[in-house]
Formats: structure tokens, sequence, C-alpha cells
């Protein structure tokens, strides 16, 4: 019997942008809080994070010019409340990039099987993909000071 260790975890660099007004976003942090095992591959993560963090600045571009005119650096220097010591507007963007991330990355994994158990995990997995991207806009919207509730009269 002989034992193979498993490859050495690699610490995956925080991710930046050239805008300074959104909070760095830490892979590793990501990983734990959407449970990623190994399966995803870093650069699988790291992209569709990249992807969530372009996804979620473009829905707030008209958000943050207001607050930049109003005189607010950064997203942590717009007066929010705070939890955890931190203001809930950066946890709120968390959850709208790790959101969309986890919904990218399902997109990606889905069980190609076709039998019927797999129709129904496939079934099941788009619901959460439907999820996870809802809770997306849910952050992005509560960033905004908007109501989850769009309705429109006919």
């Amino acid at each position: 019997m002989s034992f193979i260790a498993p490859p050495a975890a690699q610490l995956i660099e925080d991710i930046t942008n050239d805008d300074d007004f959104w909070p760095v976003i830490s892979p590793e942090i990501a990983k734990l809080t959407l449970r990623i095992d190994g399966t995803v591959t870093t650069e699988r993560l790291v992209s569709a994070l990249v992807n969530a963090i372009g996804a979620t600045a473009n829905a707030l571009n008209e958000w943050k010019v207001a607050q930049q005119l109003a005189g607010w650096a950064t997203l942590t220097s717009v007066p929010a409340t705070k939890v955890g010591g931190t203001s809930i507007l950066v946890h709120w963007y968390h959850r709208a990039v790790f959101a969309h991330a986890q919904a990218n990355l399902m997109e990606r994994y889905i069980n190609l099987d076709t039998t019927n158990s797999g129709q129904k995990r496939a079934d099941t997995q788009m619901t959460a993909i439907d999820d996870y991207r809802r809770d997306a806009i849910w952050a992005i919207r509560d960033i905004q000071g908007k109501s989850h509730c769009i309705v429109d009269l006919i």
C-alpha cells in the first residue's frame, strides 16, 4: 500500500481593480465561501471571479459615479452600517461577485449524464444557478438602495 500526497495548496493572489473604488477580491475567501473543491481549477476560479467583478462593476457603474460625485472615493468610504467592522456595502459587493462567479462555474460543470437521475441533477443545478444569479442581483440592488421586487404594470 502506498500513499500519494496531494499537490501542495497553491495560494492564489488577490484580484485587484485598476479602479480603486471597488475592494480587492480574494480567490481564497471565495473558495471558502462558495465551498469550491479541487474539481475547479485555479484558472477557472480566477476567470469566473474576473468576469463576476466586471459584471458587478458594470451593473453598479451609475451608482458608483453618483457616490464619487458625492465625494466618496471608495466603496468603504461610502457611509453605511458596519457589520463585523466592515461596511455592509462591502459585504454585499462580495456577495454579488461570489454569486455571479458561482453561477458561472456551475454552468460549466453541469453533469452531462443523460439518464433520468442525471437529468434530475442537472435540473437541480439549473435551479441553483438561477438562485445564485438572483442573489447577485439582490446584492447589487441592496447596494443601490433599491427593492428586490420589480413590478411593471401592463
